[in-house]
């Protein structure tokens, strides 16, 4: 989907805003990935040790009863990594995936002797409305919370976490759920983090900066530490505002 598509089909995601804004992403970047540039290799280890440890947190709840016991939720998360973690591909992130695999347990621990429901009413859920589109990672209406499970160093909230959890309550909301509370849970570090109040103003400006920018063909770069080898369109970001034949 390039720029224009994008535009012009007007749904707007967190990881869309927190991939342009300047304060947690690059204009520029987000630009270069919309039209579809290739880019240079560039070590994607986290990203993959993230999007396996949510699909193995998937397959953890579509086995698990609604009633379990601590042995069963042991037993379960036992067999789920046994079975689900990569290793072959990433063999070298397997510390940290142990660590965050077991802090998932240990909240789970908790959070069986503390919730009345067990089993969340959603997990994975691909939810979009008028405005936005996201995937929630879990949601329970009973408990009235959404949940944002985190792989990577997680100590405060800052904008890129208010977006996100602002815009799943938004669509949580317009699908006929009530999301109260949104907690971001930083596996790595095992620590709980409860988002603030956030109000829908809030939001709403921060979507409407990011579509004036794009609809401007503001796309300037946000230049930071992650830059070089982190990016995989350093070259093109180098090169975009010079003229080879002159």
């Amino acid at each position: 989907m390039n720029v224009e598509e994008w535009l012009k089909r007007g749904l707007v995601s967190p990881s869309d805003m927190n991939a342009f804004l300047p304060e947690s992403g690059c204009p520029m970047k987000w630009k270069f990935g919309k039209e579809g540039r290739p880019g240079m290799q560039t070590d994607k280890g986290a990203m993959m040790l993230g999007s396996n440890i949510h699909d193995m947190i998937a397959m953890y709840f579509g086995r698990i009863s609604d009633r379990p016991t601590e042995a069963a939720i042991r037993g379960v998360a036992d067999g789920v990594w046994d079975e689900a973690f990569n290793e072959r591909e990433l063999r070298e992130l397997k510390k940290r995936g142990e660590r965050c695999w077991k802090n998932f347990v240990n909240f789970e621990l908790d959070r069986r002797r503390t919730w009345k429901v067990y089993k969340p009413t959603l997990t994975e859920a691909r939810l979009k409305d008028d405005k936005y589109v996201g995937i929630v990672d879990f949601h329970s209406d009973p408990q009235k919370t959404c949940i944002d499970w985190k792989t990577g160093n997680l100590n405060y909230l800052r904008d890129s976490e208010l977006r996100q959890g602002k815009v799943y309550q938004t669509m949580l909301e317009n699908h006929g759920h009530t999301a109260e509370r949104c907690l971001f849970v930083a596996l790595y570090t095992g620590r709980v983090l409860e988002m603030p109040v956030v109000t829908d103003g809030w939001l709403g400006r921060e979507r409407a900066r990011m579509l004036g920018m794009v609809e401007r063909g503001e796309f300037p770069r946000a230049e930071s530490g992650l830059c070089h080898g982190w990016c995989p369109w350093q070259l093109d970001c180098t090169v975009n505002d010079i003229c080879l034949w002159m």
